[in-house]
C-alpha cells in the first residue's frame, strides 16, 4: 500500500479545512459549484506539495478516512471510558493534528453527545418509585393505555398527562382499599 499523504500535504488538508469547516464537516449550504471549485483548489494545492498526486475524488476520500480513522479513536476511548475493568486499558492518545480534526468536525459532540439535553417528563410529573403497588404484576390489573393512545384532537399532552396522572392516583387507591380489605 502507498502513502497516502505526506506532512506537508498534512498541513495543506488541514489549513484548508480550518478555513471551510462545513466541508471539512460534510454538511454545506454553500452552491454545489464553488464546493467543488474549492474542492479543485485544493487538490492542486496538495498535488502541488506531493506526491502523491490524486484527483478530487481521492483527496476527498482522504479526508473522510482521516475523519473516520479519528472518529473510531474517540469512540474507542468512550467505550474504555465506560468500561467496568477486568482487562488492560486501551485508550487511545490523539496527537495534534488529529485533536485539530476533532475541533474542526466538532466530534467530541457527536461521540460524546450534547450536554445540558435531556428528553421526557419533567421530574415534576415523574411518578415515585415509594407508592404501595403490589410487587408482583400478576396482581396488577391490566392498565387502560387508551387514555394515553387515543387523545381527542383539541386535548394537549398534559391534559392527556392529567388524566392519566388522575386515573393512575384512583387506580392505586383501589389497591390500598384492596389489599387492606384482604387483610381484615
Amino acid at each position: 500500500m502507498g502513502k497516502h499523504k505526506n506532512r506537508g500535504q498534512n498541513d495543506v488538508l488541514l489549513q484548508f479545512m480550518e478555513k471551510y469547516p462545513d466541508i471539512a464537516r460534510g454538511f454545506t449550504k454553500r452552491e454545489k459549484a464553488l464546493v467543488d471549485s474549492l474542492w479543485q483548489q485544493l487538490a492542486e494545492s496538495l498535488n502541488s506539495a506531493g506526491p502523491p498526486i490524486k484527483d478530487v475524488n481521492g483527496w476527498k476520500k482522504i479526508w473522510t478516512d482521516w475523519k473516520s480513522e479519528v472518529k473510531k479513536k474517540l469512540a474507542q476511548n468512550k467505550i474504555e471510558a465506560r468500561a467496568t475493568g477486568g482487562g488492560p486499558f486501551s485508550k487511545y492518545t490523539l496527537n495534534q493534528t488529529e485533536e485539530t480534526i476533532v475541533r474542526i468536525c466538532g466530534m467530541a459532540q457527536s461521540v460524546r453527545g450534547v450536554s445540558g439535553l435531556s428528553f421526557g417528563l419533567e421530574e415534576e410529573y415523574l411518578i415515585s418509585s415509594d407508592d404501595d403497588i403490589p410487587s408482583t404484576s400478576a396482581k396488577r390489573p391490566r392498565l387502560d393505555t387508551s387514555i394515553a393512545q387515543k387523545p381527542t384532537p383539541k386535548e394537549t399532552t398534559n391534559e392527556r398527562l392529567k388524566k392519566f396522572l388522575e386515573y393512575d392516583k384512583e387506580w392505586k387507591q383501589d389497591i390500598n382499599r384492596q389489599g387492606f380489605s384482604q387483610r381484615g
